[in-house]
């Protein structure tokens, strides 16, 4: 067994143990298979689905390319979204580091940096409860500006659509950008993201979700310096795109 299979294999026996423990008896001693094609799976991300059960993503080189698939997991251990999950994206080259958000209707959006125009880009994409796509085949983009977008992180916005935060490279630089899109996969802010912060050195991006100011929202962190990535300063954002309250 790799290091990828028992990560996976890990992250189905947590979600097991924290998420649906009325159910635990009803899944295998050594957890469920969620996708056992030939070739790499890996990268695996997870999230409660709000009814006992959950949503799973990775990435999959079963067609050649590496591609990202998604399962659905019953609070009994059943796979709902067919023996080796749902394909999300298939585009050329290679597509990794998905992450994901329930979309508040049964489904669940999709993030992952994509390399199917020779350079890391941030696109996105909609499930349904059944497994189905909802926006343009093999995701929409999210941003596609100069340099590498990598790491993307997501956190629903309580409105069927969800914010998205990434790290970018168009200015030389390691910076924060983030974007929101709606439920039909419209951005609504700036076209390619809205800068968080710039001229940071090891930029790294977390999204959480806060109450400030009565109202929701998510808050984006980065860290200072390489030598220090633990310092996170954090940045709200509100509905809008704006900074603060």
């Amino acid at each position: 067994m790799n290091a990828t299979t028992k990560t996976l294999l890990f992250l189905v026996l947590c979600f097991v143990t924290i998420a649906v423990p009325a159910t635990r008896a009803s899944w295998a001693p050594d957890g469920v298979a969620l996708c056992t094609p030939a070739n790499w799976q890996g990268y695996p991300a997870i999230v409660a689905d709000g009814t006992g059960g959950g949503f799973v993503t990775w990435s999959n080189e079963r067609s050649g390319a590496v591609s990202i698939y998604a399962q659905r997991i019953g609070g009994d251990g059943s796979t709902l979204w067919g023996e080796e999950g749902a394909a999300v994206c298939t585009a050329p080259y290679a597509q990794y580091n998905a992450e994901l958000a329930v979309d508040g209707v049964g489904g669940a959006i999709i993030v992952w940096h994509d390399i199917r125009s020779l350079n890391l880009d941030i696109y996105a994409q909609r499930v349904d409860a059944a497994g189905e796509a909802k926006w343009a085949a093999d995701g929409v983009a999210i941003c596609t500006a100069a340099g590498d977008q990598t790491d993307p992180l997501i956190v629903s916005d309580d409105s069927g659509g969800a914010i998205i935060a990434w790290v970018d490279g168009r200015s030389g630089s390691l910076d924060i950008y983030a974007q929101r899109i709606d439920a039909a996969g419209v951005a609504q802010w700036a076209p390619g993201g809205v800068a968080v912060c710039g001229g940071a050195r090891g930029a790294e991006v977390v999204v959480f979700d806060s109450g400030w100011c009565g109202r929701r929202y998510s808050c984006l962190a980065r860290s200072a310096h390489w030598d220090s990535p633990r310092i996170l300063s954090a940045l709200g954002r509100n509905g809008g795109g704006a900074l603060g309250c």
